[in-house]
């Protein structure tokens, strides 16, 4: 059985792993870490939702001793865009890098042992913590805010994929799609290490149609009941 912290648990990709993670009989504990309240955290006594506007309160309150059950994957599928703050790519950085980074570290202190990423923003061949990066092609999914340009990335791969559906797979991937290969990377690698293309460095990324495969693998529950 394991526990989870999920970080970017309001978004495309992070509600879709909330979601799996509540209906996983593997996870019997999930934290999330939000400026907003997750959708559907109240419908599970699994969630233990920590909302704030300021993410240094997260670092802070994943490291706090506490009663609730010690953590061991780390599920990250908060990121930034430039345009979400201002155009400066100095201000992305400070999220999608030095912000991760702190929020693995403080994961890794609270006991995590596994960390699953969409996203490469602090995985390294020198990784301190088994880390499985989901590197997935154009997210397919409604976000509830205006992206044009994804919004006509996003119409091009469902045309090509009505006509070759396996170049559907490695132009383009839905969301619940990632975040079932999310969650079933993370609990194989608890299970029995990392997998796939992991080379002995501690990572281990996942591309574009690969997400598709991991994600049409055994049930989850199987991991580890």
């Amino acid at each position: 059985m394991a526990s989870a912290i999920l970080i970017g648990c309001t978004g495309l990709v992070g509600s879709h792993i909330l979601r799996n993670l509540i209906s996983s009989e593997a996870i019997t504990s999930i934290n999330t870490f939000s400026r907003r309240r997750p959708p559907g955290a109240s419908s599970s006594d699994k969630v233990h939702a920590f909302v704030s506007p300021d993410p240094a309160q997260w670092v802070a309150h994943i490291t706090r001793p506490s009663e609730r059950q010690r953590p061991t994957i780390l599920f990250s599928a908060f990121r930034s865009t430039r345009a979400a703050v201002g155009g400066s790519f100095e201000a992305q950085s400070l999220i999608d890098h030095s912000l991760q980074l702190e929020l693995a570290r403080a994961a890794r202190q609270a006991g995590c042992r596994v960390c699953v990423l969409i996203s490469s923003s602090f995985a390294s061949e020198r990784s301190w913590i088994p880390t499985v990066i989901l590197r997935p092609g154009i997210i397919l999914g409604d976000r509830g805010e205006s992206r044009p340009g994804e919004w006509l990335a996003q119409g091009l791969v469902r045309c090509v994929g009505s006509v070759a559906p396996s170049w559907r797979d490695a132009l383009g991937q839905d969301a619940g799609v990632i975040a079932e290969a999310a969650l079933k990377t993370g609990l194989g690698g608890l299970a029995g290490g990392l997998g796939g293309e992991d080379d002995g460095s501690g990572v281990w990324l996942v591309e574009r149609s690969d997400i598709v495969n991991v994600a049409r693998m055994e049930p989850v529950s199987s991991f580890l009941l």
